[in-house]
Order: structure tokens, then sequence, then C-alpha cells
């Protein structure tokens, strides 16, 4: 439940930073294309924060198949191998 309200809180923040960012400037593509920066800035985040919670996805995903359960309380009773603990 915390990785579905953590992943949908992106897109209010992409749009935040879409529609109200700094004013928009041009920043040229290869193609000669020119978009703004704040819509650039607002892929970027969107895009790296997708990037760096996919890791936490694996985390969640990987103590799942160590505990058997995603509850917080069972999952620090339960006994998880350093070799584990150090892949997480």
């Amino acid at each position: 439940m915390f990785y579905i309200c953590f992943e949908s809180s992106l897109i209010p923040m992409f749009l935040l930073i879409g529609l109200f960012g700094s004013k928009p400037q041009g920043l040229p593509l290869n193609g000669g294309k020119v978009i703004s920066t704040r819509i650039y800035a607002s892929y970027q985040f969107f895009l790296m924060t997708l990037a760096g919670s996919l890791f936490m996805l694996l985390g969640i995903l990987f103590l799942y198949a160590q505990t058997g359960t995603t509850n917080y309380i069972l999952i620090s009773t339960s006994y998880i191998t350093p070799y584990a603990q150090t892949i997480i």
C-alpha cells in the first residue's frame, strides 16, 4: 500500500512542475525543436523518481520472497540471513 501511494504522488508532482514551474524558456533538442524547460524538468523528475522507486519495489518483493509477508511486525521478528541483508 505504501508503494502504491508513493507512486501515485508522482502524478500531481509531475503536473505541478509542468504547469507552475519557472518561466517557459526554450530548450533546443537534436532535431531543432524547442521544448519548455519546465516540461523537460517534469519529465526528468518523473523518470528519475520512477527509476529510483523501482529499486524500492525490488526490495519489497525480495523481502516478501524471503519472509512470505509484507507485514513489518512479522518481518522484524523473522530471521533473514546475513547474505540476504547484504542484498537488500
